[in-house]
């Protein structure tokens, strides 16, 4: 599989680069990029065959992923060409260093805390927490996808004190009661389908269920008072 993810990733690096340009004034380039993404590797995990192998999903995902960037890439009329990356780096150093270190950092720092929760509570304590992680997915998803759109929304919108405020509330009870849903719903959730989900980590994933819910509540009140200033 990480060979597999080695062959792919480059080129959806480059889609998710054309999806962060394309929001700002083509956001339905983004969105189509994105939804062709959705619809071809839906089809191929309805297609797959019987035992199919991690890397079978991965490069099954990647290849789905390069239709989403030749999308993109007709749209926004992207030109080819060859030895200009290293120019930009260059020139832009200062600002794409520091963004790639503040990337890398939190990155980093969330993979470090799971290997070490893993290597001093143990594997059932860190399938507990991956586990919960899964099913408050969706959240992260919605944070990503809102954040996406409120920094530039929130941008025309700042000669606007009024409108930007209503925006900014809007999206806090959007996120905010979201999480508290999903929540209630990991609370409320019978032990057969937690178990068929997640299997034997369930258990533990239960004691999670509130105070990661929490969590993410929390997190929808601070995403847009962050957009916001």
């Amino acid at each position: 599989p990480l060979v597999a993810l080695a062959l792919v990733f480059p080129y959806l690096g480059v889609q998710d680069a054309l999806r962060h340009v394309a929001i700002i004034d083509r956001p339905q380039v983004a969105l189509a990029s994105d939804l062709a993404w959705l619809l071809i590797v839906a089809g191929f995990v309805v297609a797959a065959p019987s035992g199919a192998s991690p890397e079978w999903f991965v490069v099954a995902w990647g290849v789905s992923g390069a239709v989403g960037l030749l999308l993109a890439m007709v749209a926004l009329r992207v030109p080819l060409r060859r030895g200009r990356a290293w120019d930009w780096l260059t020139q832009h150093r200062t600002l794409s260093s520091a963004y790639f270190g503040e990337y890398l950092t939190a990155r980093a720092g969330g993979q470090v805390v799971l290997l070490l929760l893993g290597a001093i509570a143990g594997l059932s304590a860190l399938g507990a927490v991956r586990a919960a992680q899964v099913f408050y997915g969706p959240l992260n998803v919605l944070h990503a996808g809102l954040y996406l759109m409120l920094v530039p929304d929130g941008a025309r919108r700042r000669d606007r004190p009024r409108s930007l405020k209503r925006l900014m509330v809007a999206a806090t009870v959007v996120v905010s009661g979201t999480a508290g849903a999903w929540t209630v719903a990991g609370l409320v959730l019978p032990d057969g389908v937690g178990r068929a989900l997640f299997g034997d980590t369930w258990t533990d994933a239960q004691e999670l269920m509130l105070p990661m819910g929490l969590a993410m509540v929390a997190l929808g009140l601070a995403l847009t008072w962050v957009v916001e200033f």
